[in-house]
Order: C-alpha cells, then structure tokens, then sequence
C-alpha cells in the first residue's frame, strides 16, 4: 500500500505527470524538456539547443 509521503510525491524536472498527487511520471520525449517539478506538460527544446534524449532539464540542454 501507498503512504502519504508516496502520494505527495512532486514530479521532478525532466518529466511530466497527471492524475492526483502526481504519482504518475513520464519522461519528456526527445525534442521537449521541462525545467520545474510538478508540471503536467513538457516545453519545446528551446532555438539553438538540442535536447536529444528523454527526460531532460535545463541543466542537461546542449548548445548546438
């Protein structure tokens, strides 16, 4: 069974989640990253970075 702590999980960067208490993670696709926890949505690779792999951040955005 699920504790409290497991429900108030925060998505982390690099990922998107839907459904209560966000417990339900998905990677950002190849193309798209997300920079903040909690989101439900990944943003665009921004112009003149690369974000080739899933589940990137800001942090891990090349430079082309």
């Amino acid at each position: 069974s699920e504790t409290s702590d497991q429900l108030c999980t925060r998505c982390h960067a690099g990922h998107k989640c839907h459904g209560t208490g966000q417990i339900d993670q998905m990677k950002c696709a190849a193309g798209t990253y997300q920079p903040k926890e909690g989101m439900s949505f990944c943003e665009p690779c921004p112009p003149k970075h690369m974000c080739p792999e899933e589940g990137m951040s800001t942090g891990e955005l090349k430079i082309r």
